[in-house]
């Protein structure tokens, strides 16, 4: 399963004690494949720093472009008057994605093969696949 997820579901699932610890764990373990950009892998690295450290953000993205389920998809044209959703929207379409896990309400700009779903609704997709 192809899935690209958005910066605020991939910061607080990166730590043992988090409630989503599960998310990053699923990924490690090979539970999905996560589809990135490098818009993408830029944004978890500002926010990553931002909010944590850079030592973190360079962890975890350093591990996200090592991991073999991790997919790099270069994007190439804007999809939303949105920036900050342009680069997650290109990348779902460009890799062909089954989700994206997200909290904004992108729904309606979804093909009919994808979906837009939050962080709790995907760990109960993943638990019946």
């Amino acid at each position: 399963m192809k899935v690209v997820l958005d910066t605020y579901c991939l910061l607080p699932s990166i730590f043992k004690k988090s409630p989503y610890y599960w998310l990053w764990d699923a990924f490690i373990k090979g539970d999905f494949s996560l589809c990135y950009s490098s818009e993408i892998l830029k944004e978890y690295g500002e926010l990553l720093t931002k909010f944590y450290s850079a030592e973190i953000a360079v962890s975890v993205t350093y591990i996200i472009q090592k991991t073999p389920n991790s997919i790099y998809y270069p994007t190439y044209y804007s999809t939303t008057n949105d920036p900050d959703d342009n680069k997650f929207l290109r990348c779902t379409w460009h890799s062909v994605a089954d989700y994206i896990v997200t909290n904004d309400n992108l729904k309606e700009l979804m093909y009919p093969w994808q979906k837009a779903v939050a962080i709790e609704s995907f760990k109960a997709i993943l638990n019946n696949e």
